[in-house]
């Protein structure tokens, strides 16, 4: 199990963070939080 979990959370980041260079946020607190909201529940899933 473990050996899943470091790969798919890495990854999971990895996708989060090129998207935020492909298509960047608005400046503002909510934006800032949605996206904090859905790295959050994509990595709870």
């Amino acid at each position: 199990m473990k050996r899943i979990v470091l790969p798919f959370v890495l990854v999971t980041t990895a996708a989060w963070l090129a998207g935020l260079f492909i298509f960047p946020p608005g400046y503002s607190t909510r934006a800032v939080s949605h996206e904090l909201f859905y790295l959050s529940g994509t990595l709870a899933w």
